[in-house]
Formats: C-alpha cells, sequence, structure tokens
C-alpha cells in the first residue's frame, strides 16, 4: 500500500493534468463550443445526447430536491437537463476547468446556479445537498474511496 502523501501527489498530479488538458482542448476544439463538439457535431453524437438524455431523465423520474451540487458540470450540458426540470432548485456546479466554466456560463443564464473552478476533492462546501449529480467525472479522480467519503 502506497503512503498517503505519495498518493496525494499523484492526485495533484493527475488533478493539474486534466485541467490543463480540458483547459486547452475547451479553447480550441470548435469555435461552437465543446458541448457542441461532444455531443452535436455528428449524427452519432446526436444520438448519444439522445439516449444518454433519455436516461438520465428515466433515473430522475422519482428524485426530488432543493439543492444540488453537480460535480464536473463542463459546459453545463446536463445542468440545462436539471434546471429545465428542477426550476426551483439551487444549483452548485462544480468543474476543474476555468474554460469549461466560461462556456458553462455562456450556456447556462439562471440566478439559481453558483459556478466554482476546482478539484472536487480540494473544495470546500459550506452548504449540505440534498442531491448530487455526475456524469463522467468520478471516474477521472483517482483516489475514488476519498470521492466516496467526501460526498457522504
Amino acid at each position: 500500500m502506497e503512503p498517503k502523501n505519495s498518493l496525494r501527489k499523484k492526485d495533484a498530479q493527475f488533478s493539474n493534468w486534466m485541467r490543463n488538458f480540458y483547459n486547452k482542448k475547451a479553447k480550441m476544439i470548435s469555435d461552437k463550443g465543446y458541448e457542441y463538439a461532444r455531443w452535436f457535431s455528428t449524427k452519432e453524437k446526436r444520438r448519444q445526447h439522445k439516449f444518454s438524455t433519455i436516461s438520465i431523465i428515466y433515473h430522475l423520474r422519482d428524485i426530488n430536491f432543493k439543492n444540488c451540487l453537480e460535480i464536473g458540470c463542463g459546459p453545463g450540458t446536463w445542468t440545462k437537463l436539471l434546471i429545465k426540470k428542477y426550476p426551483q432548485a439551487k444549483f452548485t456546479c462544480l468543474d476543474i476547468s476555468k474554460e469549461m466554466i466560461q462556456q458553462f456560463k455562456n450556456n447556462i443564464k439562471s440566478k439559481n446556479v453558483k459556478t466554482m473552478v476546482n478539484n472536487f476533492l480540494d473544495q470546500e462546501f459550506t452548504e449540505k445537498f440534498d442531491f448530487i449529480f455526475c456524469s463522467r467525472a468520478i471516474e477521472y479522480i483517482p483516489n475514488k474511496s476519498a470521492v466516496l467519503n467526501k460526498i457522504n
């Protein structure tokens, strides 16, 4: 078993790599933005978006919340869906990439949304959330047990 300091160093190195990757990728991917390039630029990607949307809506069918944390919000693709379904809820949307948050701010115009740029494990929260949403961000955080402990 690796010492905790060694794990923290690897986590920090990976976080820095991920942050730099998305900061660069978000800037250069398309003049239409990361969301367009990821979800709408081809017929196949539009199909993936459609089925991901159907799946998310299905899994949210019995869930009610007032205060949501979204981990790895990216440009706000799923945040739009959440806001539409829960217009009265408050949202705290976190992403490691400042460029993704900038695209998020360009895409999402809601008074009920607060954004943060940081690594989830490094972010201090002063509030409690009754719902946490994450699509494809936790998989990029090496220390899964730390993530689950923090969520709990």
